[in-house]
């Protein structure tokens, strides 16, 4: 398998919620969480790669219902501006830049619910353990269970989650997605960044995942020279690497959508509020999203002046009934003095293009 397919695999690690902005995360999960998650997540195979997991050719049978779902935007909305106003900017941008979905729909890969929960991706275990804490009903929890590392299923069970549960999931989930980055940054290096910075990353990580998070190496060592020197031009160096290049059937395309999200969030709270509707954009925002190749009239509301050919592009396929085959084009080519910690060793590779 060449390094531009990319492979799947789930965090190891433990959960924990991330609330309020003022209080430290609880953990969910017992001490013990963090070896039941890995016992709990599928064994690769010789190549590498974990059942089910190849973006192009899933390992279980490919024939299962292709389940579309319009994301209810106005709700969305409303949580991610929500949410902007608590200062929780990681909830805030997965709730903008996947929408919210009621029921199970059909993913880039396999099934998910809610803020792009994607439960074929995650072993039954922490399936479970998500929708008890969000508080489905056992019958429902069993449900989602069901969908556990299935790229695809004969039937989908009757499962609806609230816009609250939603965001909780989101939270619950958090860490696993936001260890690894502060791992390849650097504890003493990420630790310096703002509140809204980590949130960029940590949901930078969620799309591409842990694995492919690495490969990332010119974000990295950008992030890391920002962390050391945190100034504006250095935020912006940093900004730049937030790019997302797929293809959809074979057909190339920019996700230009999440990058002008994920710049403006890293960049400036403000700019990513100008995007939500909640306040004028700032004086910079020409040069943000200059960088997602996105002309942007800032006397106007942003909403309908993002370019977003590839979300539509694949809304489109789903829409028809078809299962989209989606590969994420990554500049593979390494960068020096990367920093890494030796504790976190990330394997696999989960995208989840948006």
């Amino acid at each position: 398998m060449t390094p531009r397919k990319a492979a799947l695999a789930i965090a190891v690690i433990a959960l924990s919620l991330t609330a309020c902005t003022k209080e430290e995360p609880k953990s969910l999960f017992d001490k013990d969480m963090a070896f039941n998650f890995k016992k709990d997540t599928p064994e690769a195979d010789a190549t590498g790669n974990s059942p089910g997991s190849s973006l192009a050719t899933p390992a279980v049978n490919p024939t299962g219902p292709v389940q579309f779902i319009r994301s209810i935007k106005s709700t969305s909305r409303q949580v991610a501006v929500d949410q902007l106003s608590q200062g929780n900017f990681y909830e805030s941008i997965v709730s903008e830049v996947e929408g919210y979905r009621a029921q199970i729909y059909s993913d880039n890969i396999g099934y998910a619910i809610g803020n792009g929960w994607n439960v074929s991706l995650q072993g039954r275990g922490t399936n479970e353990k998500v929708g008890q804490a969000i508080g489905l009903p056992p019958s429902q929890v069993a449900s989602l269970a069901s969908l556990s590392s299935m790229a695809a299923v004969q039937a989908l069970p009757v499962v609806s989650i609230s816009p609250e549960q939603a965001i909780k999931a989101t939270q619950v989930m958090r860490a696993q997605f936001e260890e690894p980055i502060r791992g390849l940054v650097g504890a003493n290096l990420y630790d310096k960044l703002q509140p809204h910075q980590k949130a960029a990353l940590s949901y930078h990580v969620y799309k591409v995942g842990p694995t492919g998070a690495a490969k990332f190496t010119k974000l990295i060592t950008a992030v890391q020279a920002y962390a050391i020197n945190s100034v504006p031009e250095l935020a912006k160096k940093a900004a730049e690497q937030f790019t997302y290049t797929y293809k959809l059937n074979g057909k190339v395309y920019e996700d230009k959508r999440s990058t002008l999200y994920l710049a403006s969030l890293f960049t400036d709270p403000k700019a990513y509020g100008y995007l939500l509707g909640t306040t004028a954009a700032p004086a910079n925002f020409s040069s943000i999203a200059k960088i997602a190749g996105q002309k942007i009239d800032t006397k106007r509301p942003a909403d309908d002046q993002i370019n977003d050919d590839f979300g539509a592009a694949k809304e489109k396929l789903f829409e028809q009934g078809i299962a989209p085959t989606i590969e994420l084009d990554v500049n593979w080519k390494a960068m020096p003095k990367i920093v890494m910690v030796p504790a976190y060793q990330p394997t696999g590779f989960y995208s989840n293009p948006n």
